[in-house]
């Protein structure tokens, strides 16, 4: 591809991420990002046929842009948010041993 010098190293990065899955890992994320950069999505539902449309879109993108993605982990899709659902789970479950225990009334 045609990439501006100084937007090339960005662009490496978030294709090295996008092969490691840290970088728009699941399809869902693909179509979010398609989406918000009106981007037509792919026919395919594989990562791998979203390719050429989401790299020709970065490539176009301003080099800040592309460089605020890459700084930000933006698009690094839901495997982030692990430790937010983890704390409320841990939340639930000390707030159900916490609860006041009902007893039921004997039948008359």
């Amino acid at each position: 591809m045609d990439i501006d010098a100084d937007k090339r190293p960005a662009v490496s990065a978030l294709a090295e991420r996008f092969e490691a899955k840290s970088f728009l890992p699941t399809c869902g994320d693909i179509r979010n990002f398609c989406a918000i950069y009106d981007i037509d999505e792919p026919a395919s539902q594989s990562r791998a046929a979203a390719i050429p449309r989401l790299f020709k879109c970065l490539a176009a993108m301003a080099t800040k842009d592309v460089k605020d993605l890459l700084a930000h982990n933006a698009f690094s899709g839901p495997t982030q948010l692990g430790p937010l659902a983890e704390a409320i789970r841990q939340h639930g479950r000390a707030r159900r041993n916490l609860a006041p225990k009902t007893t039921q009334m004997p039948a008359v």
